[in-house]
């Protein structure tokens, strides 16, 4: 049995982000997985995916993950899924694991070109509830969700993530939560090879607990986020096993 989950926290990676994923994955993860970060020469250098139940790339900077693991690191992100492992990508981690991404568009932000690793084959669009500001958290919102197979809506954090593009319509791919009542899809699962990928655009990962309520922009979301903790947690839970843990 593989037994470690490796989370890439090299350039790019959010510390809050970061921090938030150890959290859960320590909280909610069986005992018999280890959790292990790991940057991006170890990434590339390929040795983890030998022991690797699954891969996280966390919330962050999208340009970072593209430079940093260009050729050799998104080879051995593929091979590895392709392969039979798992990977999850969470806001920017979803926008890298996408065909091409759109973020910001007309604004001095702008960011849009296409991404090698391709697991989902159209367009990441973002920011999807309201403007990206990377010198606060101005941009964070309480993002409301429908999850497939059910009737209660799911709260999550949410801070400049993307919307898949079509991906209702893309063959092989499901959507597994939309963005309210929208049919814009904010979690996403796909096999790959002989792996299984999902990837989200908001940040389901995000305690309330662990947010910082001194921070004016958080602390509304922080504390409607306490009354959603029970629903939030079994979204991270079926996000897992699915994926295997």
């Amino acid at each position: 049995m593989k037994s470690r989950i490796y989370l890439y926290s090299g350039p790019g990676a959010a510390a809050e982000s970061l921090s938030q994923t150890v959290a859960t994955l320590e909280e909610l993860t069986p005992v018999p997985y280890t959790v292990e970060k790991i940057g991006f020469r170890e990434l590339k250098g390929g040795a983890w995916a030998q022991d690797a139940a699954l891969l996280i790339m966390p919330g962050g900077a999208d340009i970072p993950y593209s430079k940093y693991l260009s050729g050799e690191g998104i080879s051995k992100i593929r091979g590895y899924v392709e392969q039979g492992g798992n990977y999850l990508g969470i806001c920017a981690g979803a926008y890298f694991a996408s065909a091409k991404i759109i973020f910001e568009a007309g604004t001095p932000l702008e960011v849009q070109g296409t991404r090698d690793l391709k697991f989902f084959p159209g367009v990441a669009e973002g920011p999807v509830l309201a403007p990206y500001d990377y010198n606060s958290n101005s941009g964070a919102r309480l993002a409301e969700l429908h999850v497939k197979g059910s009737d209660t809506p799911v709260f999550s954090h949410f801070n400049g993530g993307c919307h898949f593009v079509g991906a209702e319509k893309i063959p092989g791919v499901t959507v597994l939560a939309t963005y309210g009542d929208t049919e814009k899809a904010a979690i996403l699962e796909m096999r790959v090879g002989k792996g299984h990928v999902i990837l989200s655009g908001v940040h389901p990962e995000f305690s309330p607990h662990l947010m910082n309520r001194e921070d004016p922009y958080l602390r509304p979301i922080a504390e409607k986020l306490d009354l959603h903790e029970g629903s939030r947690k079994e979204l991270m839970k079926g996000i897992f096993g699915k994926l295997g843990i």
